[in-house]
């Protein structure tokens, strides 16, 4: 069962452990100075794009900060990185209409295929669009 004062308490350590402040950290990660210190009072705890950004800026992985493992390590980390310029995007969509909208059929595969990520992998491919989308206005 989630408990949000482990993930608060993990991020704190972390945190604490590679000499970021709490603030520096929710600066970096684009959240209010405020979510941090208040996600172990959350019966409902982070959204999943904030636990995803703060996870990959403390180089662990969701599951770890979740409570889940107590194995901090990243697992399947080299499928999509939304942070840096050499991001790699889902090369095996073949088909997919770049300027109309997606038919059905790519709507369908591209739904199959992020069925088969991993809930970290299909957080940060939400990102990732997010963050074209933004790019892209």
């Amino acid at each position: 069962m989630y408990n949000s004062q482990i993930t608060s308490e993990r991020i704190k350590q972390l945190a604490k452990d590679k000499n970021i402040s709490l603030l520096l950290l929710s600066e970096q990660c684009g959240l209010s100075k405020d979510t941090i210190k208040t996600a172990g009072k959350s019966e409902n705890g982070m959204k999943a794009k904030n636990l995803c950004m703060i996870a990959d800026y403390l180089d662990v992985s969701v599951d770890y900060l979740l409570g889940r493992t107590n194995d901090p390590n990243l697992k399947n980390s080299n499928n999509i990185n939304i942070n840096g310029n050499n991001s790699k995007v889902i090369s095996n969509i073949s088909n997919v209409s770049i300027n109309s909208k997606a038919s059905s059929e790519e709507i369908a595969e591209m739904a199959e295929m992020m069925k088969s990520l991993s809930l970290v992998e299909r957080s940060k491919v939400v990102l990732f669009i997010d963050e074209m989308k933004r790019q892209a206005k």
